[in-house]
């Protein structure tokens, strides 16, 4: 399967198959690419490497390997790829691989952009959570001690390559941390896709498995087509974030994954929303009710007051306050702008 990406700027593809690793030395050729520079984390390179190597050794390529978590999207690690990109002598006519889930496409992409003015890069998403939702879309970014992605810009990739058969390896903590974003991506925008999982019994077949990210995919590649900077209604696509960030944050990037966090994030923004009657009465209990289902966490036991610090310096604040993405109903959303003076007391309810 194929969707594209359309922009005003420019265009790419999003290719999804199964056994699509065994395609990477053809589809490079394709492209005409010499030398390659590959970016990963242990956990995957110790899985794939050696299929990595055989794909590759008909380039000559450069390999950087990170220890795996969300610490790894650091300035300093930035620093290391600089380096070690400037010894190999990469230049803007050579491509840049992320091999990896979301921390690797996050830390590699804000690399590429800033590399001689931006380099090439292809995403190749191993995790859920990538596969659905950050390979595709331009954010890139990395982390600072008060904050998550508080450094990064937009910047696509020249392609992405999904292939579904690396979600067999995940850890099953590893593939419910990505679930938690296609419940997101049926919350804001897909009421099928939000019946389905509702539907659907666990864990998830490879039909159903392919289903669920080719849906998750449409919503996030409509939000950025009609909302590339994020400027408006590809907003939305922060449902959970708000709060979700300020605990991953609270965490140490150890606690919670990211997809426990926005879990978390979901319920307690949808509670907050339902209490200042906004929504339905019972919204919050049928969302909760799915993420139980599914394996994921719903109630952090961490007190408001923990979390302030994070969420006032969140990237969704505006000059007045703080827009946050509202579930109305499964499959709608909408933006809700609330001021700093009444965040504490909103969150509160």
């Amino acid at each position: 399967m194929k969707l594209t990406i359309n922009l005003a700027t420019a265009s790419y593809p999003i290719i999804i198959e199964s056994a699509l690793r065994y395609q990477i030395k053809t589809r490079l050729i394709q492209m005409g690419c010499n030398k390659i520079a590959i970016v990963t984390d242990a956990t995957v390179w110790a899985l794939y490497g050696e299929l990595m190597r055989a794909e590759l050794e008909d380039f000559e390529y450069e390999l950087t390997v990170f220890s795996p978590g969300e610490n790894a999207k650091s300035h300093e690690n930035l620093m290391v790829l600089y380096r070690n990109w400037l010894d190999f002598d990469l230049s803007r006519k050579d491509m840049v691989i992320a091999f990896g889930g979301g921390v690797i496409g996050d830390l590699t992409g804000y690399a590429a952009v800033n590399f001689m003015r931006g380099v090439p890069f292809i995403q190749i998403p191993t995790t859920l959570l990538s596969q659905v939702d950050s390979s595709i879309g331009g954010k890139v970014a990395v982390n600072l001690p008060e904050g998550k992605n508080l450094i990064g810009t937009f910047y696509h990739p020249n392609e992405v390559w999904i292939d579904t058969d690396f979600l067999q390896s995940l850890p099953e903590r590893v593939f419910k941390d990505g679930m938690a974003e296609v419940v997101k991506a049926g919350c804001i925008m897909d009421r099928n896709l939000y019946q389905l999982l509702i539907d659907s019994e666990y864990p998830l077949g490879s039909s159903m498995l392919y289903e669920i990210i080719e849906r998750a995919l449409i919503v996030k590649k409509h939000l950025v087509e009609n909302d590339e900077k994020e400027m408006g209604v590809r907003k939305i696509l922060n449902f959970g974030h708000t709060i979700g960030h300020a605990l991953e944050s609270y965490g140490a990037y150890s606690r919670w994954t990211h997809g426990e966090a926005v879990a978390m994030g979901m319920v307690w923004v949808t509670k907050s929303a339902e209490g200042n009657g906004l929504v339905q009465k019972g919204t919050t209990d049928d969302l909760k009710a799915l993420l139980h289902k599914i394996g994921l966490p719903t109630e952090s036991g961490v007190a408001l007051e923990e979390l302030m610090q994070w969420l006032v310096r969140d990237k969704k604040k505006t000059s007045r306050g703080i827009e946050l993405s509202i579930m109305h109903q499964p499959g709608e959303s909408f933006l809700h702008e609330v001021p700093k003076e009444d965040l504490y007391r909103f969150l509160s309810v």
